[in-house]
This record gives C-alpha cells, sequence and structure tokens, in this order.
C-alpha cells in the first residue's frame, strides 16, 4: 500500500474533523462540499498559513481516491445519486447527472436546475440568483465527493480552477496539526 499525505488550510486552530452537515450551511463554509479539499504539497497552502489558517495533514492510501473522471453514469452511481440528492423526478436528476458524472459545464444550461435542486444556500434566506448558482456549481462537488465517498472511497481527485485537488471525504480520517516551522520545512 501507498500511502501520501495530504494537506489542508483551515481558520480552525483547535483541530479539524470532517462534519457531515446535510442541508445545513454554518459559519465553516468549507463544509458546503461535506469535505475537505487537499493536496500534496503543504508549500501551495503558504499564503493561508500567512493570513493565519492553520495546516492539516492526513495520510490516505492513494489506492482508496477515485479520479473524478472514473465516476461514470452507471446504475449503481445513478442509484446513490438518487438517494442523496432529494430529486423525485428522474428526468431531472438523470440531465442534472451529467453535469456530475459527464463533466458538462455549461453555467448556462447548469442555471435551469437552480430552482430544482436543493442546495446548502436554499437555507439561508435572501439568497441571490448569483448565489444559488455559485451553491449550485458547489453541489455538483459535494455530490461527486458524497458518491465517493457511498463508494467507499476516502477521497476523490479533481481539477478546480486548473488545479488537482483531492476532496477528502471519509470522515473516520484523522487530521494533524502541522506546526508552522514543519510546514516551512516539508
Amino acid at each position: 500500500m501507498s500511502y501520501t499525505d495530504f494537506y489542508h488550510a483551515n481558520k480552525s486552530a483547535n483541530g479539524i474533523a470532517l462534519r457531515l452537515d446535510v442541508g445545513l450551511l454554518n459559519d465553516d463554509v468549507s463544509n458546503v462540499f461535506d469535505g475537505f479539499f487537499a493536496n500534496e504539497n503543504p508549500e501551495t497552502l503558504k499564503s493561508y498559513e500567512d493570513k493565519g489558517m492553520s495546516i492539516y495533514k492526513c495520510s490516505i492510501n492513494k489506492e482508496n481516491i477515485i479520479s473524478s473522471r472514473n465516476l461514470q453514469k452507471t446504475p449503481e452511481n445513478m442509484a446513490i445519486l438518487k438517494s442523496i440528492c432529494n430529486v423525485d423526478d428522474g428526468n431531472i436528476l438523470d440531465m442534472f447527472s451529467d453535469f456530475i458524472f459527464l463533466g458538462r459545464s455549461n453555467i448556462v444550461d447548469l442555471e435551469a436546475f437552480i430552482d430544482v435542486i436543493p442546495t446548502k444556500v436554499d437555507y439561508t434566506p435572501n439568497a441571490t440568483k448569483a448565489g444559488k448558482l455559485n451553491f449550485l456549481k458547489h453541489e455538483i462537488i459535494r455530490l461527486k465527493g458524497r458518491i465517493a465517498a457511498k463508494l467507499g472511497y476516502d477521497g476523490i481527485k479533481m481539477t478546480i480552477k486548473g488545479q488537482t485537488l483531492v476532496l477528502i471525504v471519509n470522515p473516520l480520517i484523522e487530521w494533524q496539526y502541522v506546526e508552522k516551522k514543519i510546514a516551512q520545512a516539508a
């Protein structure tokens, strides 16, 4: 088995643990994904550390990380999606699933789902259309992560804004605080 260290920056200086607050949006907006974004290079988090955020690391077996490209639109994955997405209309769910499994990313097409796909922002009063659209994009990422977790993976690798990251989705993963001097030396 090949274990790799992954690093995550967080506002909390008192330790972190993944809480699956489905349907809730709390002050820790990073939990909007029901996971923690991390990568293998702690140097990429230096700017966050410079802003006073704490750095944490975990070790994960690379075999327990799936690439988002490998999530396919299979009957098993569609059943998982249906169980976690809270959408009763099978046609809407099927069309929306193209954004999850096929990498469809046309924002104009995504706007059609603002009022039919529930997201965590739905619990926020006075959310704007732009805010809802932004959270719908987050919901696609969250759902990919929840599907990966239901399939037994600890994380899912994806590219966001040109950077390859892993969304750690297993709440049993233990995170360790990285001392600042260690983070600089790593």
